[in-house]
């Protein structure tokens, strides 16, 4: 096995222990020597006597890319796909989620209705986003929906994925066969609605805590899911209902994701739940509930299901936006971004206080990016709540929303946050911006500490657009030995004009920091 205990992979994960086993290989918990976090790294197997190699690797490839191009809070963010030269062993670096898979739970108790509801409309809302990027995933089940510690829910493993317009790789049946639609058991067709059957499966065997096409081999299996019916429900209702439909054998008759939000969201809030008829077009749901935040929280915040209406809020935003607001956060968050739309800047970024901060985030998330620049630029006169908000999106969309946003705002909405997740976002934004909050912290220490978390080739290249005046006491706050590593990083114009600088600061007897061992 290649991946082992205390082994350092790429020259800079280190393996701390095995996680799980995915659709392709081995997911093992990691540190990330070089910025100081925890990752989760996927060991693609290639396997000799299978497939041909070539296929296997274009695979990994693809698994890399498929969710790499999905920018949704319920799918994990991919940060490398590398191959180890020695081997030419394929490694997929992703974010590391803590916490459960559905299988344990399901494993420890029988989930109630409404429980299972709340984690089907995330990893409904994540199929969306999937199937709207023209990708299958092929392997929704149990095993593959991770809950962390703060009750978020997750999409993982894109290792068969199919993305579509793709020449299929090879002819073979992939995927787990107990979840397997008809149409795939047929013919192998993927399609959005072979996820949903897929999710269906999940759902039974979530609510009666067995499969319901589980046989004592996989023909039998295979064979039951094209000629027999589900076994009944032993708990009836709206949400057996909902089975029973997403476990149509016909896909052109099986229920869609718009028919079934409104029934997961009427379970989540106990409403009386509209018609699973596929001959009736379901009602539509006013508040289907949508993940809570854009990208998971790192602060372990309880998830708030109604907008905050203490005087706190009432006093930064106004009693009557605040009042407003109850109404704002009864919608989707597309809906509240089009309200919002119709606003200036100043009073949208007080509607925004008023919501809780992860509704704030997933108003921000679907913004786009110009008009969310120009929401930061009015809260970031709040820096501390809203950068606790612009922390729950991916660094992609913070990214591009600070690139949008007037100086200083970013800088200021940045040293508002931890080293590290500032760190996170500022990556991601375009090379002048992230130098352009370098330069209006106006606080060496504070920049120092930063920089002191990004790779030493990103921060040589966002260095290279500071003056050197700036970064020569950004690198006096410093080690020495990570001073002559950033500078080594500089354009060799800037590496000479800061060294002179450094040499001119230094008092009487001092060295340049640089060169101090």
């Amino acid at each position: 096995m290649r991946g082992e205990t205390g082994r350092l992979i790429h020259g800079r994960y280190r393996i701390s222990s095995r996680l799980g086993r995915g659709g392709m290989g081995n997911v093992w918990l990691a540190q990330d020597e070089r910025i100081g976090r925890p990752v989760a790294l996927k060991e693609i197997l290639l396997t000799p006597d299978g497939e041909d190699l070539s296929v296997q690797l274009e695979r990994a490839k693809r698994e890399a890319h498929a969710a790499a191009t999905i920018d949704h809070p319920g799918i994990v963010e991919i940060h490398d796909f590398f191959l180890e030269e020695e081997e030419q062993q394929p490694w997929i670096v992703m974010e590391y989620i803590k916490g459960r898979t559905l299988a344990d739970l399901i494993a420890e108790r029988a989930l109630t209705e409404r429980a299972l509801a709340r984690i089907g409309v995330h990893i409904l809302d994540a199929l969306v986003a999937v199937h709207d990027r023209n990708v299958v995933h092929r392997d929704v089940k149990p095993t593959n929906i991770v809950i962390n510690e703060a009750g978020e829910v997750f999409l993982v493993d894109f290792g068969i994925a199919h993305l579509g317009g793709r020449t299929r790789l090879t002819g073979a049946l992939v995927g787990t066969a107990d979840f397997l639609s008809p149409e795939r058991v047929r013919n192998g067709t993927p399609g959005p609605p072979a996820d949903l059957w897929s999710l269906g499966i999940t759902f039974f065997t979530a609510l009666e805590r067995r499969s319901p096409f589980h046989r004592a081999n996989i023909p039998a299996t295979l064979y039951a899911i094209l000629n027999e019916d589900p076994p009944p429900a032993g708990r009836p209702g709206p949400f057996a209902d909902a089975v029973a439909l997403l476990l149509h054998k016909d896909p052109e008759r099986r229920m869609v994701a718009a028919e079934l939000a409104p029934v997961l969201g009427s379970i989540v809030t106990g409403r009386t739940s509209p018609t699973t008829s596929k001959d009736v077009p379901a009602a539509p749901h006013p508040a289907v509930p949508r993940p809570a935040s854009p990208r998971p929280a790192r602060r372990g915040r309880p998830e708030a299901t109604t907008p905050r209406t203490d005087e706190t809020v009432r006093q930064a935003a106004g009693a009557t936006v605040a009042d407003d607001a109850w109404q704002l956060a009864g919608v989707s968050p597309q809906s509240a971004r089009d309200a919002l739309a119709r606003m200036r800047p100043k009073p949208a970024a007080r509607m925004l206080l008023a919501l809780p901060e992860d509704r704030a985030a997933a108003v921000l998330a679907v913004t786009p990016s110009r008009a969310a620049g120009s929401l930061l630029d009015e809260l970031a006169a709040v820096p501390v709540r809203a950068a606790s908000i612009l922390a729950m999106l991916s660094a992609t969309l913070a990214g591009r929303a600070l690139n949008y946003a007037r100086r200083p705002a970013p800088a200021t909405l940045i040293a508002a946050m931890p080293p590290a997740e500032g760190a996170r976002i500022m990556a991601r934004t375009d090379i002048h911006t992230a130098a352009g909050v370098i330069t209006d912290l106006n606080d060496p220490s504070a920049a120092c500490r930063l920089v002191d978390v990004l790779p030493v080739a990103q921060a040589g290249n966002i260095l290279g657009y500071v003056e050197p005046a700036a970064i020569a006491a950004l690198l006096r706050e410093g080690t020495a030995t990570r001073a002559e590593h950033l500078l080594r990083a500089l354009p060799h114009s800037a590496r000479a004009q800061v060294r002179r600088r450094l040499s001119e600061d230094a008092p009487a007897g001092d060295e340049d920091p640089s060169r101090r061992s």
